[in-house]
């Protein structure tokens, strides 16, 4: 809102982007509508993910408004950044060379469901003991998460890692990264995961669908049903050249159309039909 007022009193073209709404407070959802109002004053407004695209068409802002444009990742400077010690950094975790490894990245917020990634590691373990559990990220949560490991037995295979500046070394020594969100625009950790050619498994809400496609870059799993999402993990671990598969296919994706050289073209675009008052494409 303050940039829109800071644009029209400066009489200078505005676009806005959109990543997500989140609706988890009453007062998140008062900023939703105000979100709602002010976006219409701007002549185009970017989303990250057609999903949300589409939710604000639903809401009632014009189609010939809004533009998808995907997020992007630079897949060869994340995976550079990968570079680790397979057998150092298990060792800090007393984690053995053949124990597979489960992560998920993201903050310990309500809307990123940890819960449910704790319960499907329950069960995962349940038929394979000997998996080890990351979960990368720090947040308000953090105390509860750690005491539901512990009352459900698992607390001695769940490493809570908090914050890390190395996030890419932990992910590349992971043999598959599950998140587990109950909305999301389109998450960078899943473009991280496939530019390292890992095999995901992801709950299928948001722009998720957009870059993870059930069986071919990763699996989809229906939102809050950890069993579900424990079989998925347990087909990838059992499965190596399927697990192998996902992840070169899911690498190829975020090559060929998740890079920054595209979403900078395509941004640009945004902008020059903008500044020439113009309609163009809505897509």
């Amino acid at each position: 809102l303050l940039g829109l007022i800071a644009a029209r009193l400066a009489k200078v073209p505005s676009v806005a982007t959109v990543h997500l709404h989140d609706l988890s407070t009453y007062a998140l959802r008062l900023y939703r509508l105000l979100d709602l109002v002010t976006l219409r004053f701007f002549p185009k407004v970017i989303t990250v993910a057609e999903s949300l695209r589409q939710e604000l068409i639903g809401a009632g802002l014009p189609a010939d408004k809004l533009v998808t444009i995907h997020n992007a990742i630079d897949a060869q400077a994340f995976a550079s950044q990968a570079e680790a010690d397979n057998h150092r950094l298990r060792e800090q975790l007393g984690i053995e060379d053949q124990q597979p490894i489960v992560s998920t990245v993201g903050r310990l917020s309500p809307q990123k469901r940890h819960q449910d990634f704790l319960e499907a590691a329950r069960r995962t373990l349940a038929v394979l003991p000997g998996a080890h559990f990351l979960v990368i990220g720090d947040g308000p949560e953090r105390g509860d998460l750690e005491a539901l490991a512990a009352s459900l037995g698992i607390d001695s295979a769940v490493s809570f890692l908090g914050h890390r500046q190395d996030v890419a070394a932990w992910m590349a020594i992971s043999d598959v990264i599950v998140m587990a969100s109950i909305r999301e625009g389109l998450p960078y950790v899943l473009l991280e995961a496939l530019a390292l050619a890992k095999p995901v498994v992801a709950t299928c809400v948001g722009g998720v669908p957009e870059l993870i496609r059930d069986g071919e870059t990763g699996l989809l799993v229906p939102t809050q049903q950890p069993a579900r999402m424990a079989e998925a993990i347990l087909y990838v671990l059992s499965h190596g050249e399927e697990a192998a598969r996902l992840g070169e296919k899911g690498r190829e994706l975020v090559w060929q159309k998740f890079s920054p050289q595209s979403m900078a073209h395509k941004t640009a675009e945004v902008y020059r039909e903008v500044l020439s008052g113009g309609q163009g494409s809505s897509r």
